[in-house]
């Protein structure tokens, strides 16, 4: 490699003697300048001036170009309301009248409310870990809680759910 090398130089110092009058480019682009550091400073300093100016002047554009309205903060007065003038309560004796008792519609015992649960999709495997549904628009596997109600076992057509103690079944819904 470093007879390589000589052999160029060799070279290029035979074709030098040869050229004595002809200027090497090469050698003159890769040959230092005689600059000195002592405009280093000056090119960041323009840069810095430019911005500063550029600012300032955008600054004062716009301000020229805002509204009278928008320039003054706005004062406000205060909002005062009327008072209200409440009208006196009357009151009437009662009249006593027997009551009448209606009857009291209550419930089924075995009914009770719970949050609101859609069923909107089931993948069933035979292997009960690998199961999931979709309730509520969210993935869930048995275990999971959904709205405060837990998920018990997943079927192939319906997700059994546990509700304060109590479970319940929610079908698969026929939304498209």
């Amino acid at each position: 490699m470093s007879s390589i090398l000589k052999a160029l130089k060799k070279l290029e110092e035979e074709k030098n003697r040869r050229q004595q009058g002809k200027v090497d480019i090469a050698t003159d682009i890769l040959r230092a300048t005689g600059r000195s550091g002592k405009r280093n400073w000056l090119m960041p300093l323009i840069l810095i001036v430019l911005v500063l100016g550029g600012t300032l002047g955008g600054m004062f554009v716009a301000r020229m170009f805002l509204p009278e309205a928008m320039r003054q903060p706005v004062q406000t007065p205060p909002v005062q309301t009327p008072p209200v003038q409440t009208p006196p309560v009357q009151t009437q004796p009662a009249q006593s009248q027997p009551a009448q008792s209606q009857p009291a519609q209550s419930q089924p015992a075995d009914r009770f409310e719970h949050p609101r649960l859609v069923v909107s999709g089931i993948a069933y495997q035979s292997n009960a870990e690998n199961r999931m549904a979709v309730v509520n628009d969210l993935p869930v596997l048995a275990g999971t809680t959904v709205a405060g109600v837990e998920v018990v076992e997943i079927l192939p057509d319906k997700v059994v759910f546990r509700f304060k103690g109590k479970q319940f079944s929610v079908p698969l819904s026929d939304l498209p």
